[in-house]
């Protein structure tokens, strides 16, 4: 049965002084405040208690103690809150934060995911509820998604930015994991309705409550990996996303809340105050991730709470999106603002191949054994490609070449953007000097780094 509180709105806030402010403007800026129902997983230090908020204005209610966490009940101009109270020490990222305040789904029928630091238009609930209504007629199942546009909470509303943006695949990390960007749309008034998205923000979804029992948020994510899982994993699970094509709400990209990956180090977990540091669980959610793209095993299926549904493929996802896991690659199409082309679904292989940038940052280093007397001209580093074709990679100058004799070393960083079948397999490297046969006293390595 649905539950008479509409919308379910879950926040994950890890020390956070936007917190508070940010449950204020939701309420005062909402049509139906006492359709609220806000859980947060209140991940906090010892300066901050239940008189952070009272003293706000906030109704203290009851305190529940049934479980790992105590849950304190609030209340503010109608909407219902619930307070999972987490000391910070005890914080595993933001899937498992999301995961923890999802438990409290009472079958709610929209719900929304945030952060703890937003604004929000007025009459913000009416204009989800409405364009998630209006989107039924291009899907079954649609959610919005997106990163919303940037304010800041010393200025606001003064500074805010007044369009809405699109996400798009930024690169992807030597592990095999994408990052994404923003793109603002224009603001002259040309998109009408929200636009067909390839990508999912964890700071901002709004869909039908069922989506939460469906989906679901896997705990095992720590931060990084979090919005690439949930969006393949919802794709798979039927889920169409939109982003909306005009703001309903804005996000502090500047928030100086701490940061979880920067308070659980590895001296708090080698003097026994943590069990796992942040490097722990980032490492962890890597290997998640990797298994569900498929990335070390192509041939995995996943079917776990957390794993993917069975309305669409993991295939369908990467055609769709634009993307390749197993390159590493962004389909060109995909690089620009603009809705999907479905019709990348159908292309064969070595077509959707032959589209894909693949990037790549190496940093190469040369290296020379010491020989007093050798006399270096000129040095080449070549590159061969999967088909075994060579390429110049640099040619080092005179002032390389004096550098690498009297430091016996250099090192210099190369930027590849090319198709996956043109990446480099080996480099190579060609010298003339005074010794005959003096490729032996030169060796070349390189390993692939982040931008």
């Amino acid at each position: 049965m649905t539950n008479i509180r509409r919308i379910f709105v879950q926040i994950p806030s890890y020390r956070d002084p936007q917190l508070v402010p940010t449950l204020i403007d939701i309420a005062q800026q909402a049509r139906a405040p006492r359709q609220l129902r806000i859980v947060i997983c209140w991940q906090h230090d010892a300066e901050e208690s239940i008189d952070t908020f009272t003293c706000q204005g906030f109704q203290f209610l009851s305190s529940q103690s049934n479980g790992p966490y105590d849950v304190h009940f609030l209340e503010f101009i109608g909407v219902q809150i619930e307070l999972i109270d987490v000391p910070f020490l005890e914080a595993k990222g933001a899937g498992w934060a999301r995961s923890i305040a999802q438990q409290r789904f009472e079958g709610e029928k929209y719900n929304l995911q945030i952060d703890a630091h937003h604004r929000f238009v007025s009459n913000w609930d009416g204009q989800m509820v409405a364009m998630l209504e209006d989107l039924r007629s291009r899907s079954a199942k649609p959610l919005l998604t997106g990163y919303p546009p940037a304010f800041s909470p010393a200025s606001y509303p003064s500074g805010r930015q007044e369009q809405s943006a699109v996400m798009l695949a930024d690169e992807f990390t030597p592990m095999g994991i994408v990052r994404f960007k923003s793109v603002m749309l224009p603001g002259d008034g040309r998109f009408s309705a929200p636009l067909r998205a390839r990508f999912m923000s964890g700071g901002f979804v709004f869909s039908d409550g069922m989506f939460v029992d469906e989906v679901g948020q896997d705990p095992n994510h720590f931060f990084f990996t979090e919005e690439i899982v949930m969006a393949v994993r919802a794709h798979s699970h039927g889920y169409d996303f939109f982003h909306p094509h005009v703001p309903l709400l804005w996000h502090d990209y500047e928030s100086s809340a701490p940061e979880v990956w920067e308070d659980l180090t590895e001296d708090l977990k080698v003097g026994g105050s943590i069990a796992k540091s942040a490097d722990d669980m980032a490492h962890v959610s890597v290997q998640h991730a990797r298994f569900l793209l498929a990335i070390d095993s192509p041939n995995s299926v996943t079917r776990s709470p957390y794993g993917l549904g069975s309305r669409r493929s993991l295939h369908h996802y990467e055609r769709f999106a634009g993307l390749s896991f197993s390159h590493r690659g962004v389909h060109r199409d995909s690089l620009l603002p603009g809705e999907p082309d479905e019709a990348h679904v159908l292309l064969g292989t070595k077509d959707w191949e032959s589209g894909l940038i693949c990037r790549r940052m190496l940093r190469i280093s040369v290296c020379l054994t010491l020989i007093d007397d050798i006399e270096v001209h000129e040095v080449e580093i070549m590159m061969q490609n999967h088909s075994g074709a060579e390429s110049l990679v640099r040619r080092l100058t005179s002032t390389d070449i004096l550098a690498l004799v009297e430091q016996r070393a250099l090192t210099f960083v190369r930027n590849f953007s090319t198709s996956p079948d043109q990446l480099p397999t080996k480099l190579l490297l060609n010298c003339r000097t005074n010794h005959a046969g003096a490729e032996r006293f030169f060796s070349i390595t390189a390993d692939e780094v982040s931008s």
